[in-house]
């Protein structure tokens, strides 16, 4: 038996595949026709699946290519989000960053509505799954400084950089 969505699609098939993106390569897990993670990997495990005739993984691949082009400001993807109501909360928060700009960990907590809670920010922001899409990457410290980065703080500088962020000029700590 097969579960399927309302449109047909078969809810039960999961796939992951490997990109290779100017800034190196990314691991996309899909899971029921959603995306449940997206994110830089050093480590390409198993084989490099074959996504010519998967339609999703075709426009995952199609809007990265535009993104790192700068041609796509904003993506257009399902996406499964899977954590806490607060992290959700935060995740949505963090997409409302727009292409070439930044926030703060204390921004974030004030729209929210839990200005107090910017540690607890921090680590929701830390636990996103869908980089890029979440563009986590765009939160740095109140004080100026860069901040953490899952996949390090290079990578999250390049993307600034890519991104034109405030003249990327970002203080090191």
């Amino acid at each position: 038996m097969t579960d399927k969505s309302a449109d047909g699609k078969d809810t039960t098939m999961n796939k992951t595949f490997y990109w290779k993106s100017p800034l190196g390569w990314i691991k996309v897990f899909i899971q029921g026709g959603f995306i449940t993670e997206l994110c830089f990997t050093t480590q390409v495990r198993g084989t490099i699946s074959k996504t010519k005739n998967d339609v999703l993984a075709q426009k995952i691949i199609s809007q990265l290519n535009e993104y790192f082009e700068g041609r796509r400001l904003v993506f257009s993807l399902p996406c499964k989000f899977q954590g806490t109501d607060f992290q959700r909360l935060v995740w949505r928060e963090v997409g409302q960053i727009k292409y070439g700009q930044t926030s703060s960990y204390a921004e974030v907590a004030k729209r929210i509505g839990r200005p107090g809670a910017v540690r607890a920010v921090g680590g929701g922001v830390s636990k996103n799954k869908i980089a890029l899409i979440v563009p986590c990457h765009r939160i740095i410290r109140s004080n100026g400084e860069l901040g953490g980065y899952a996949w390090g703080k290079k990578l999250k500088l390049d993307l600034l950089k890519h991104e034109g962020a405030a003249g990327s000029d970002f203080m090191a700590g």
